[in-house]
């Protein structure tokens, strides 16, 4: 572990505090912006970045010129189960916020997709 250079992983851990952060605040403290009516669109793209930060910070960590397939294969899993907790958590715990299976599926096809482009 001592070989983790902390600063490749710094986009990742932002992405994912930032996204733990905006979808556990309850609705009712969430600005009024008309785009939220559009959230499928916003968690296809925070999937997408998130997934982008998770495969550069494995590219750079590492040293590769690509990753492997394995390598994309875990990270599809641990974001998915991540998106899967935080859509619970929402359902479960967050007044004005609701467990969705469209906003799971927005977020594994954001996820597909910043592992493939």
């Amino acid at each position: 572990m001592s070989n983790i250079k902390l600063k490749y992983h710094l986009p990742i851990l932002f992405w994912v505090i930032l996204t733990i952060f905006l979808s556990l605040t309850p609705g009712n403290e969430l600005p009024k912006i008309n785009f939220w009516q559009h959230d499928k669109i916003l968690h296809f793209i925070f999937y997408t970045v998130m997934s982008v930060f998770g495969r550069w910070s494995i590219t750079q960590q590492y040293k590769l010129s690509r990753i492997r397939l394995k390598i994309k294969a875990v990270l599809f899993i641990l974001i998915s189960a991540f998106s899967i907790l935080i859509e619970i958590l929402q359902g479960e715990l967050i007044n004005g916020r609701y467990f969705d299976i469209f906003d799971i599926l927005a977020n594994l096809l954001g996820t597909f997709f910043g592992l493939i482009i």
